[in-house]
């Protein structure tokens, strides 16, 4: 009983990560990259300010 009790703990756990991983929005690669398509564009329209 306490084997099957462990068992189902672990794979909500593991379906839980899963879920986050799955449904946790854009990653860090995909806004990178919209953000350099963006300073791109910028860059070449001369429209890029420069903060301190």
């Amino acid at each position: 009983m306490k084997n099957m009790l462990k068992l189902g703990a672990s794979f909500s756990f593991v379906l839980s990560l899963l879920g986050c991983q799955l449904f946790g929005g854009p990653s860090d690669e995909a806004l990178l990259s919209e953000y350099l398509v963006t300073f791109q564009e910028k860059l070449s329209a001369r429209d890029v300010s420069c903060r301190s």
